[in-house]
């Protein structure tokens, strides 16, 4: 994402073009998938059968969830899992970098951390 999309999410740029051709492709992939759950008598435990179980409430008649919206929110879903693990992975990497506990080798620190995790709750072991 470029920060001139958060204000003009529509501009016609290169970047955005992009952005909007790979939409579409994840949607195709993305329909089939639905298509073929929904055609299924099998019912799974997963995100995916919950936004094809689901229904509008109090609007649009009560009716089902579209691909389309289901496409959104898998894509939502998708890239909020990547997101969190980024920043994640940037704060345990700045806490590393940072730490002040004394000199060990970054490879081995989380290592140490996590054994002194677990050996101070007993039930872990």
């Amino acid at each position: 994402m470029r920060p001139i999309s958060v204000i003009w999410p529509y501009l016609p740029t290169s970047f955005h073009k992009k952005r909007d051709q790979a939409r579409v492709k994840l949607g195709k992939i993305f329909a089939k998938v639905i298509q073929a759950r929904r055609a299924s008598n099998t019912k799974e435990e997963d995100v995916l059968q919950q936004f094809c179980d689901a229904r509008y409430q109090n609007v649009l008649g009560g009716r089902q969830l579209t691909e389309e919206e289901i496409t959104g929110l898998l894509i939502a879903v998708l890239f909020a899992g990547q997101h969190t693990s980024s920043i994640t992975s940037s704060w345990t990497g700045y806490e590393m970098i940072n730490t002040k506990v004394g000199w060990v080798p970054h490879k081995e620190l989380p290592m140490l951390q996590q054994t002194e995790i677990m050996a101070a709750q007993p039930e872990c072991t």
